[in-house]
């Protein structure tokens, strides 16, 4: 029995050396992993937080130039002489019409 069991022994203790060298190595490369993954996510929401505040920027700017516009427009638009002008041109073309007939 002695001769048998122990060129058996002989052959697993490096083995099982083995297995715990690769599972530590595992456990280190498992490590490396998660730590590269935390910094891919802080570089992601670094980049996420640059896009948001360029597009908060570019809304701000596109809706002041859009006001200043609306603005402009209307205020001419708008004008209490053209206004008036409008009604003046529908009020003949209506009597205009009502002579006609």
């Amino acid at each position: 029995l002695n001769s048998s069991a122990v060129p058996l022994l002989q052959i697993t203790v490096p083995k099982a050396s083995k297995c715990e060298s690769l599972e530590q190595e595992k456990i280190n490369n498992q490590s490396t992993i998660i730590q590269l993954q935390e910094e891919v996510l802080k570089k992601k929401d670094e980049e996420m937080n640059v896009m948001k505040q360029a597009m908060k920027q570019t809304v701000k700017n596109e809706i002041t130039s859009y006001a200043s516009v609306v603005t402009k427009t209307c205020a001419t638009a708008l004008a209490p002489s053209d206004i008036g002008k409008a009604v003046k041109t529908v009020v003949e073309r209506d009597e205009r019409k009502s002579n006609i007939i």
